[in-house]
């Protein structure tokens, strides 16, 4: 009678065999030899083939391996701590262990009404958006919506105090009961002691905001944005704690306020703003940032000083005037003119470089290549004036929304050659698919008609 070797494996792509296998097969190899007992050659990877016409031997790797079962298989029956605990550990919501400010922490990313749905999940997080920190709140038009936000404010907890709010005004068609609901969100903000607030609507819109905002002694930072919105400020700003000031809206002021809106910011550093005619700005002593947006249309500035200002940032369509600028610590420039043809009127070039002069304190410099475009309009004639920046470090040349790629070596020299490091130590950064070149092709004006540009008659801006 044959008797042949067990041939199961677990698979028969696997590198090892099983250990049951490898049990099996020792106890089938330990029994009694006799003649006619016919092995056939065991079909793995690991072993090799034998001859079967003497006494069956074991091969060297199944020897080692009977050596080991009995210390595998003792090993395997022994319960691992992992695996006695594995059921606990499935059971255990490690999140909602974490304590209550890491939680709160991660709730202010979302938006207030999905983060009082989390009070659904269990026990631990029923009232954790009672006493959220930092409220993140999109406003939706609809009565159910408005009921569900005075509900939110009405059941928060009354001692918990506001650091950061973030109000977003979604609705497309704003109604007086949007307005009425934004006014006291930002009021109940305000009297929670709010020390960031942040204000997005997202359409065109005049309304005013709480006296009491402009008045806040625990603000620090104020961002209202959404360039075409008319805010009305009903006194001058008087915000002795605030730190950092965002207004890229238009504002309307009442007549004695209008001119110098900022003497009541002690401790500004950084301020960016929307620009309008006639503005005075006499930067708080501690300003150290100043970023300015323009407008499709020249826009005329009777003054801008600050003393310690170090960082100085300006985009817009068309470079603004200013009839009296003092910077005297200025070291950064970033400068972004991108709305007109480069060939059309001289005034727009003079005032460019005018304003360039104005800024002339820098060290560092960036400037987009659109705005270079300012520079091209009188040609190679630039290269004999005077660079604006004497104290030039480092000028840098960046990318616009056009689609340039060269940009004339007059305008370069004018930039650079006369500066105080020019032989020593200036560094120039251009884009890699930048080229400076002697003088544009003929197709060169071609570069422009795809992009969006305003034509404005001087005069008629006046």
């Amino acid at each position: 009678m044959l008797s042949a070797a067990p041939s199961c494996y677990s698979s028969v792509d696997c590198q090892y065999p099983s250990l049951t296998y490898l049990e099996t097969l020792t106890q089938h190899y330990n029994q009694p030899h006799q003649s006619t007992c016919w092995y056939p050659p065991i079909p793995h990877q690991s072993f090799g083939y034998q001859p079967y016409d003497q006494p069956y031997q074991l091969p060297q790797q199944l020897q080692l391996a009977q050596a080991r079962v009995p210390q595998a298989c003792e090993i395997a029956a022994t319960p691992r701590v992992d695996d006695t605990n594995h059921a606990d550990e499935r059971k255990e919501d490690r999140i909602s262990a974490l304590p209550d400010e890491i939680l709160q922490h991660i709730l202010s990313f979302i938006d207030i009404y999905e983060a009082i749905q989390t009070s659904i999940l269990s026990k631990r997080w029923k009232h954790l958006w009672l006493s959220l920190l930092n409220i993140r709140m999109h406003l939706r038009g609809g009565a159910s919506y408005h009921r569900h936000v005075s509900q939110f404010l009405s059941h928060r907890d009354a001692a918990a105090a506001v650091h950061d709010f973030h109000l977003s005004l979604d609705t497309q068609l704003c109604i007086r009961e949007d307005l009425a609901l934004v006014e006291e969100c930002v009021l109940y903000a305000i009297n929670h002691g709010v020390q960031s607030l942040r204000l997005h609507v997202s359409k065109h819109l005049h309304f005013r905001l709480p006296a009491a905002l402009f008045t806040s002694t625990t603000l620090q930072e104020l961002e209202l944005r959404e360039k075409d919105t008319w805010i009305h400020v009903p006194a001058r700003f008087s915000l002795p704690n605030l730190k950092t000031l965002y207004l890229d809206v238009k504002f309307s002021f009442n007549y004695d306020d209008w001119r110098d809106p900022f003497a009541g910011l002690p401790e500004l550093e950084k301020l960016s703003l929307r620009l309008w005619n006639g503005l005075v700005l006499k930067a708080p002593p501690k300003l150290r940032f100043l970023e300015i947006f323009g407008s499709n249309s020249v826009i005329r500035i009777k003054e801008i000083s600050a003393p310690l200002l170090t960082s100085f940032r300006y985009k817009g369509c068309l470079p603004f005037e200013c009839s009296e600028m003092n910077l005297p610590m200025l070291e950064l420039v970033y400068l972004d003119i991108h709305g007109i043809k480069w060939k059309k009127s001289i005034w727009y070039h003079l005032n460019c470089v005018r304003l360039l002069h104005q800024l002339g304190n820098a060290t560092i410099v960036s400037l987009t290549l659109d705005t270079l475009m300012f520079l091209e309009l009188v040609g190679d004639s630039i290269e004999q004036s005077p660079p604006p920046f004497p104290n030039l470090k480092c000028l840098k040349v960046i990318n616009g929304s056009s689609k340039r790629s060269t940009v004339l070596e007059s305008v370069m020299n004018y930039l650079t050659i006369g500066t105080l490091y020019f032989e020593s130590s200036l560094k120039v950064e251009i884009p890699c698919d930048v080229v400076v070149v002697y003088q544009h092709r003929e197709a060169y004006d071609d570069l422009y008609y795809d992009d969006l540009y305003f034509e404005e008659d001087y005069t008629q801006s006046s």
